[in-house]
């Protein structure tokens, strides 16, 4: 699956991006904490953070803005977009987790907190699949070994050299998740330690401690939300297909292809 780079979408997000920060920051400056009625967007409250003044400048809210919106927000809709595409696409995989879910929340009005719904096995294997496809960041992500070099097989990398690849090369290795252009969430469900196994290789939040700071939000987000859109709701896919949610142009965050409308789905 090839991979394109554009850069006029992500100039046009950072000048997005920067515009309405601005706009937040002077709002705050305007007024202060004591004069907010309700509440207030995070942009708004950000100089009144508990932070170093030299982390208040409009440089760093910027970055911080741009963080929310490609790590925050970005990515984790990549995600449910995916599930949802391909619980569709294969009507088998919806109704065995409609059956779970009915039997897990007999009252589709009171949706169970997150720690109880990460106990439910194919809910669980669907979202595990859905982050490995969806990739979480799709740009090639540099390290750097400080201390000593790197070998690898024949190879030698020195000490210092900034080494890059991008989650899809491991999240669609045949070798590791056979079939890996395929939605399979029974992948997970073979045994615990087999589901223990592909998780060392899954690097949608990336590893060690450079791993995604927000990986225990996105999935307290992936399990409410797609547990209440499926346990309320009907959908059909509306001229939508594989084009629509493979991952092929890296805005840091993937997106399908050039000309794409996204996932439709009116509901039923």
């Amino acid at each position: 699956m090839a991979m394109t780079f554009s850069f006029y979408p992500q100039a046009n997000t950072l000048q997005n991006v920067t515009a309405r920060t601005k706009a937040a920051r002077e709002r705050s400056l305007a007024s202060s904490k004591s004069d907010v009625v309700g509440n207030r967007v995070v942009m708004e409250e950000y100089l009144y953070l508990n932070l170093p003044e030299q982390d208040k400048s409009l440089a760093v809210q910027i970055d911080t803005a741009l963080l929310f919106v490609t790590a925050g927000f970005e990515t984790t809709a990549f995600t449910i977009e995916q599930a949802v595409f391909h619980l569709h696409d294969q009507p088998t995989l919806l109704s065995k987790l409609h059956e779970e879910l009915v039997i897990a929340i007999p009252d589709s009005h009171l949706i169970p907190p997150w720690s109880e719904l990460e106990k439910l096995p194919y809910l669980s294997a669907i979202i595990q699949e859905s982050l490995r496809m969806s990739l979480g960041a799709m740009s090639r992500l540099p390290r750097t070994n400080t201390k000593h070099d790197l070998h690898y097989k024949s190879w030698t990398i020195p000490k210092n050299t900034y080494v890059g690849m991008s989650a899809q090369f491991t999240n669609y290795n045949a070798d590791i998740f056979p079939d890996p252009y395929t939605f399979v969430p029974e992948r997970w469900l073979q045994s615990v330690d087999e589901s223990k196994r592909l998780g060392r290789y899954m690097v949608s939040f990336s590893k060690g401690s450079r791993k995604c700071i927000g990986i225990h939000l996105a999935y307290a987000e992936l399990y409410i939300t797609l547990a209440t859109i499926f346990r309320r709701f009907r959908f059909e896919l509306y001229e939508t297909t594989r084009r629509d949610v493979d991952p092929k142009i890296d805005y840091f965050a993937p997106k399908p292809e050039h000309g794409s409308l996204g996932v439709r789905l009116p509901v039923r």
